[in-house]
């Protein structure tokens, strides 16, 4: 089945409302993100989403594409784009998508890759401002790739860490993958609680 034919049989699913089109685009066939775009009208009724990349498949450069499909579907609650590797662009363009989506309350994004930290504290601070009642999975594997790169300290991932817990008011909106960044930085679970991972 081609992407048109399936996208044509979902459009005849007026009660679906779980997707998952994880590993199914990649930056390098234009062509099939394009088909998802065209027909994102048709996904209204869908209110969790996956499009999480593997380690063969990934949205990359093409996320534009995407942002603009994901805009036609207002209904979404959950939405998964982990692996997705949309670089320091496609995080940068984060504020805008949740801005489309109101009814979002679960967004999972580790795996974007950007290469500059400031990136990820611009979307944090704008989170921060703008009193987001959605839940944002902690991108632990993005911070700790930074850190490697030298674009973020070991002793700021700390305040990093607690910035994140107290997004939307001081409500803790942190979800973590992992455990073990929080252990190795000693952060006091107690003063900043913590929600589980998904």
């Amino acid at each position: 089945m081609d992407e048109q034919s399936l996208f044509s049989f979902i459009s005849k699913c007026p009660s679906l409302s779980l997707l998952s089109l994880q590993g199914c685009f990649d930056e390098s066939n234009n062509a099939s993100l394009m088909v998802f775009k065209n027909n994102s009208s048709s996904l209204a009724q869908v209110i969790a989403l996956s499009i999480a990349g593997n380690s063969g498949r990934k949205i990359g450069k093409e996320w534009l594409i995407v942002l603009q499909a994901l805009k036609n579907m207002a209904n979404l609650s959950i939405l998964d784009i982990s692996n997705s590797f949309i670089g320091n662009n496609g995080i940068s363009t984060l504020p805008e998508l949740l801005d489309s989506l109101p009814k979002l309350r679960t967004l999972i994004l580790d795996g974007s890759q950007p290469d500059k930290a400031g990136v990820y504290i611009s979307f944090m601070e704008s989170l921060i401002r703008g009193k987001i009642s959605t839940s944002i999975s902690y991108p632990i594997n993005d911070i700790k790739q930074l850190q490697e790169m030298g674009e973020i300290a070991k002793v700021f991932i700390n305040e990093l860490i607690v910035k994140w817990s107290n997004i939307d008011g001081g409500y803790s909106k942190l979800s973590l993958n992992q455990t073990n960044l929080i252990n190795q930085n000693t952060l006091d679970q107690q003063t900043h609680p913590l929600i589980s991972h998904f």
